[in-house]
């Protein structure tokens, strides 16, 4: 979750990206049915839930690629394709990324602690709960 403190007021969101620091295997990654969403909410840290995060809100698809292939690459910024967002400049942003199955590479991405419960991870596309933590897994935003 990325908080409204964070950004800088109503924008549209163009660009996501994810910083890779380590990649395990050999290859490049594959990740079969591979969906960003993103959705406004007003809470302020995340739940186990993944409904009721998105506190009365529809997600919106904004990226949905089969299968998106990752470059074998440590130490760089990875940009997802392009998409189209009208953020609110109030609420807080949810964004959910999604995927049925990969091909076993992994890509470790940095990321830090923060306040509250802004990172909620399951191991399966289609769960209603996973595990929520404070990790703030580092991404750039590009906005237009």
């Amino acid at each position: 979750m990325v908080l409204a403190s964070d950004m800088d007021g109503a924008t549209t969101i163009i660009k996501l990206a994810y910083e890779i620091y380590s990649v395990i295997g050999t290859g490049d990654g594959e990740f079969n049915d591979f969906e960003v969403l993103l959705c406004h909410t007003s809470l302020d840290s995340l739940t186990d839930t993944f409904d009721d995060n998105y506190d009365g809100n529809t997600p919106t698809s904004v990226i949905s690629v089969d299968p998106l292939t990752v470059p074998n690459a440590e130490g760089v910024w990875y940009e997802l394709p392009a998409l189209s967002f009208a953020y609110n400049g109030t609420d807080n942003l949810i964004i959910e990324t999604r995927w049925s199955s990969s091909n076993d590479i992994s890509f470790d991405c940095y990321c830090g602690h923060g306040t509250g419960n802004r990172n909620l991870q399951a191991g399966e596309i289609d769960a209603v709960i996973g595990m929520e933590s404070d990790h703030i897994v580092r991404k750039k935003l590009t906005v237009e």
